[in-house]
């Protein structure tokens, strides 16, 4: 199912069975940053919450060049350490 605003999903939900939900666009970071970051640990709670099956994940803005490198990492990490459930990008 892919909607692109609130009322197109409320119409459609329930999704169909066996269908996968994916959240495709979310944001992960291993160090806190400006008050909102969030873990990988912290995302998968989320996604268990809110019936998501599968989530596109990468580093957190700002896109800071010094930590860059190692929020790619943690993105790699985390869809290594989670294959069936984090897809990653990278920035």
């Amino acid at each position: 199912m892919v909607c692109h605003d609130t009322d197109e999903c409320a119409e459609r939900w329930p999704p169909e069975e066996n269908s996968t939900i994916v959240d495709a666009d979310t944001h992960i970071s291993p160090t806190p940053q400006g008050g909102n970051s969030v873990t990988i640990e912290e995302l998968l709670r989320r996604m268990d919450r809110a019936g998501v099956d599968k989530a596109l994940t990468w580093l957190q803005p700002p896109y800071l060049r010094d930590e860059t490198e190692t929020g790619n990492a943690y993105v790699h990490w985390a869809m290594r350490d989670h294959p069936d459930r984090i897809q990653g990008i990278s920035r």
